[in-house]
């Protein structure tokens, strides 16, 4: 009996005949098991992602829909997450080499991956741009253990990590944006370690340890993993702090059920 077998609800035909060549492609590869071919030759000419492709300027980013240069590396790391994540894009295609050049391109001294919210630390978003160049086959790259490291360092004394800017937690959101606009402002490096940890920060932050083929079973993350665990059907430590980032959603933060989703979401 397949392990698919065991359940009382067959999940895997209505997967397979949804008319999605991506989730078939890896429905059949990842649950099924079966030899499918690389993802080059299946679905990486398909519509969906050959549109993506096509808005990439010169320098490897892509624009954020009517800003400016300032959104870059927002408008990159929002494209290539459906490249990467939904159609199994790597760095052996050039124009995801180039995209994933320009988020390296954006990565500050200590290591973090910056100027998602100005020039302050966002150890949220650099875990998570992190996994992404993991994924795109990265994991060997000098930048990406440094930028690990990093995250290490920016751990809570509990083994987890916050959301938003360590120094800018407790902030009215107002003051919040003033000093996230300002390029001049200065980074905000000291915070309490001792607060508890967001389980919608964690939750972001582990993806890159766990898509990392040695850092995903070392202690730390399964430390971080054990948090996560800990606050599933639970409100976030920083509620109010993560609704204030997302005012205007009525999602709730429970189990990191929201995490700035309005962030996340894919634009053409």
């Amino acid at each position: 009996m397949e392990w698919y077998q065991q359940f009382k609800y067959d999940a895997i035909k209505p997967l397979i005949e949804s008319g999605n060549e991506a989730v078939r492609y890896f429905v059949t590869k990842d649950l099924l098991g079966e030899n499918v071919g690389p993802a080059a030759d299946a679905i990486w000419n398909l519509k969906t992602p050959q549109s993506i492709l096509k808005k990439q300027h010169s320098g490897g980013y892509w624009i954020y829909p009517g800003k400016n240069e300032d959104y870059y590396l927002l408008g990159t790391f929002k494209q290539l997450q459906p490249l990467v994540f939904q159609y199994g894009f790597d760095n052996s295609h050039p124009a995801i080499a180039r995209g994933c050049e320009y988020l390296f391109s954006r990565q500050a001294e200590e290591g973090d991956i910056r100027g998602f919210i100005g020039n302050q630390y966002a150890p949220y978003y650099t875990g998570i741009v992190t996994a992404l160049l993991i994924r795109a086959g990265y994991a060997d790259d000098p930048r990406v253990e440094k930028a690990l490291r990093w995250l290490l360092k920016m751990r809570q004394n509990d083994g987890g990590w916050v959301i938003g800017s360590p120094g800018l937690l407790g902030m009215a959101w107002s003051d919040v944006a003033k000093l996230t606009s300002d390029k001049n402002a200065e980074t905000m490096k000291t915070f309490d370690k001792t607060q508890p940890f967001s389980h919608a920060g964690t939750g972001m932050v582990i993806r890159a340890f766990a898509a990392h083929p040695q850092y995903r079973k070392s202690t730390e993350t399964l430390r971080a993993a054990e948090l996560l665990k800990s606050h599933f059907f639970k409100e976030d430590n920083y509620n109010t702090h993560i609704r204030q980032q997302t005012i205007g959603s009525d999602l709730n933060t429970r189990s990191g059920g929201i995490i700035c989703w309005r962030r996340w979401t894919r634009f053409r």
